[in-house]
């Protein structure tokens, strides 16, 4: 069973909330939908959620506990949004690189 919990103000994340009855187990798991443009996916795809965070809970749990949760997956996710808007704006700039493997290049003249 799964429920969705938006995020107010950002469209791009929520916390998708899981509950596995035959684990006895709660996850909690804070999601980023990553667009075409910032990420290799199948052309077919024009988005996807992905998985910033997660904490799990024993399924005995309280709205206190819920709430403190959904706010521990939402901060970490804050935290690793970061990086990812980092790496993609480095990648964004990175479109072809070379590796000198010491052969000489067929179509050019090495110079020594």
């Amino acid at each position: 069973m799964e429920w969705i919990v938006n995020v107010e103000g950002k469209k791009n994340q929520r916390v998708l909330i899981r509950f596995e009855p035959q684990a006895e187990e709660i996850y909690f798991v804070a999601q980023y939908k990553v667009l075409m443009s910032d990420f290799a996916l199948p052309l077919n795809d024009k988005s996807r959620w992905v998985d910033f965070a997660s904490e799990s809970h024993p399924m005995d749990i309280d709205l206190e506990t819920i709430q403190d949760l959904i706010g521990k997956v939402l901060d970490t996710m804050k935290d690793r949004l970061i990086t990812y808007e980092d790496l993609s704006k480095s990648f964004a700039i990175i479109k072809t690189i070379a590796v000198d493997d010491g052969t000489k290049p067929d179509d050019e003249e090495v110079v020594k």
